[in-house]
C-alpha cells in the first residue's frame, strides 16, 4: 500500500513491492499471481478498513439520525484520514480499467450505502416520508457523494484545510434541512 500511495498503481512495479516488503519474490508470488492480483487484494483491504473506521460506531446509532448529523460524523472521521484519500481516489480510478477491481469497489460501495440507508431510515420514517426506505436511500446517496467529493477535493488540492472544508460542507447540508 505504501508503494501504491507513493508512486501510484501504474508506476509501482513488482520489484518495488518486493523491495519494500523485504520478502522474497517467491514468497509474494506464492500468494499473488501478479501486481493486478495484489492491487485487488490491497484495494479490498484498504476500502474495508477506511470505511470500517468511518462507519464503525454507526452499528448502534441513536433512534433518529438526520442526514446532516450523519454527514458531520463521517466528515469528522474523514478529516483524520486525509492521507488515505489519495489512495482511495487511485482505487476508484483503477476500478474503471480493471473489471475485477470494479466489482470489489461496487460491492463495497453497496455495503456502505446499505449501512447509511439503514441509519437514515428511522429519520425518514420520523419525517413521514411516503416511501421512507427510498427517501433514506436517496439521502444515503447524497451523503456518499459529498464524502467522495470531499476526499477527491483534498486529493486534488492538498493545500485545502480539511477541517474548514468539512465545516463548510456540513453548513451547506444544515441549510438544506
Amino acid at each position: 500500500m505504501s508503494c501504491f500511495a507513493r508512486q501510484g498503481f501504474a508506476a509501482t512495479s513488482m520489484a518495488d513491492i518486493i523491495e519494500e516488503s523485504g520478502l522474497s519474490a517467491g514468497s509474494i508470488y506464492s500468494h499473488f499471481s501478479g501486481k493486478a492480483d495484489l492491487m485487488r487484494f490491497a484495494s479490498t483491504t484498504k476500502l474495508q478498513s477506511v470505511f470500517a473506521a468511518l462507519l464503525g460506531d454507526l452499528d448502534t446509532p441513536p433512534a433518529v439520525v438526520p442526514p446532516r448529523a450523519l454527514l458531520r460524523h463521517l466528515l469528522t472521521g474523514a478529516v483524520d484520514q486525509v492521507a488515505q484519500h489519495g489512495l482511495l481516489a487511485q482505487i476508484w480510478i483503477e476500478s474503471a480499467r480493471d473489471e475485477e477491481l470494479s466489482v470489489i469497489v461496487r460491492e463495497n460501495m453497496a455495503r456502505i450505502h446499505d449501512r447509511l440507508q439503514a441509519v437514515l431510515l428511522p429519520w425518514a420514517e420520523h419525517h413521514g416520508a411516503a416511501h421512507a426506505a427510498e427517501h433514506a436511500g436517496g439521502m444515503a446517496d447524497a451523503v456518499m457523494a459529498v464524502m467522495q467529493g470531499f476526499m477527491v477535493r483534498l486529493t486534488v488540492d492538498p493545500s485545502l484545510d480539511a477541517g474548514t472544508l468539512a465545516s463548510r460542507l456540513c453548513a451547506a447540508f444544515d441549510a438544506l434541512e
